[in-house]
């Protein structure tokens, strides 16, 4: 989306439903968040950043920091109680940030002693340089959920990023255009917006592919190396639009497993299929109706990944945690593991009595007995009958 020139807009349903990621995922991160920020010293202190909070409402929308808010003003976790919450929006334009601060007075009554709205008229970028001075030297190094979501890709850049997560369990959700990026890859006057968007220049490589389609896959790769470098998991969820070729993705990035774990239950909300893709509903080209992911798919990567060599329970929830997109506390045991049990493809040796497939308790050692094969799951349409449920069988 361009830069929009007018103080407010509408909002397309790619962003609602952005939104709605977002807010379910702080709806599990806030109380996660509040009570290790308060282990063993005391109440916590947490900060909640907007990068680029714009006006604050959108028509009868909310905007990310009204989302935001609400979020933690109907949270009912008591580990909130106790903690110190500062919210951070930042907005360099002169009349959004007076439509924000107009829609922040109307909130601020509601909210708790222990909550605290700091407003900015500033650049992101110059925040970040200087958070002590804007933020305060106990906000500017508590651990922190940045939303980091501007117009365009050159606000978006990787060093500045990397500093925020240097602060314990900081996360940041990010906004990157890679559709526009791989369309503009070899324009000489952009390689040092590019560079910077990155953190370095191995964006470049992208240059290699040929096509757009092929250039957009090898720059999230990318990206997500860069991401890599400065927190231990990272996940990314694609927002196409109408038109074929656009959209943009958002990254996560966090040094938490729990919070990736959280991250993405949001994102399966949004995509209860893949996971990691929401389609513009008013695009060309086929309508999937199947509203359940495909375990099949999950099967053959652990195979791919285990072979026929014995591995544990926990070996397979963090592999699927961090290796795959499927959820470990989800899709694992009964839709996958099980039925690979109950088809003779898997076998289990429990540490109890029980032998149940789909359940397996700690200490569980599991093995699949030989070659996967996997029918491939269908692609229903509107004007398609249901699929046959997929099939699992041995070579």
């Amino acid at each position: 989306m361009a830069a929009p020139t007018s103080v407010t807009w509408s909002l397309p349903e790619h962003t609602l439903v952005k939104h709605q990621i977002l807010e379910h995922y702080l709806q599990a991160w806030l109380p996660i968040m509040a009570s290790r920020s308060g282990a063993a010293r005391g109440p916590g202190h947490l900060v909640l950043v907007d990068g680029f909070a714009g006006p604050g409402r959108f028509g009868g929308n909310e905007g990310s920091p009204l989302v935001i808010i609400r979020t933690y003003l109907e949270h009912a976790a008591a580990a909130l109680a106790n903690t110190r919450l500062t919210f951070v929006l930042i907005e360099p334009n002169a009349a959004r940030f007076s439509c924000l601060q107009s829609e922040i007075s109307a909130i601020e009554p509601r909210l708790p002693a222990n909550a605290t709205v700091l407003l900015i008229p500033a650049n992101f970028a110059d925040v970040m340089s200087d958070r002590a001075r804007f933020m305060g030297a106990d906000a500017a190094q508590a651990p922190s959920f940045v939303f980091i979501d501007p117009f365009g890709y050159k606000n978006t850049k990787l060093n500045e990023i990397s500093n925020l997560l240097s602060f314990g369990h900081s996360e940041a959700f990010i906004y990157v255009p890679l559709w526009h990026i791989a369309r503009f890859l070899d324009k000489a006057d952009l390689a040092d917006t590019f560079s910077k968007v990155y953190g370095d220049d191995r964006w470049k490589a992208a240059r290699s592919e040929t096509g757009w389609p092929a250039r957009h896959d090898r720059l999230r790769e990318l990206f997500r190396e860069s991401l890599a470098e400065h927190v231990t998991y990272v996940r990314w969820f694609e927002m196409r639009g109408r038109n074929a070729n656009t959209g943009y993705h958002l990254f996560f990035g966090s040094n938490s497993p729990e919070g990736l774990r959280k991250m993405k239950a949001a994102m399966w909300l949004a995509d209860p299929y893949e996971g990691s893709v929401f389609r513009d509903p008013q695009s060309g080209g086929q309508t999937l109706l199947l509203q359940s992911p495909c375990y099949e798919t999950l099967l053959h990567q652990l195979y791919g990944h285990f072979g026929q060599t014995e591995f544990s329970i926990d070996d397979a929830a963090r592999f699927t945690l961090t290796e795959t997109v499927f959820r470990d506390d989800a899709h694992l045991k009964k839709p996958t593991l099980g039925a690979a049990e109950r088809a003779g493809c898997l076998v289990a040796r429990r540490p109890g009595p029980r032998t149940v497939p789909g359940e397996y308790p700690a200490g569980t050692m599991l093995r699949f007995t030989g070659e996967l094969r996997l029918a491939a799951p269908g692609v229903q349409t509107a004007s398609e009958p249901e699929p046959a449920p997929s099939q699992i069988a041995l070579w």
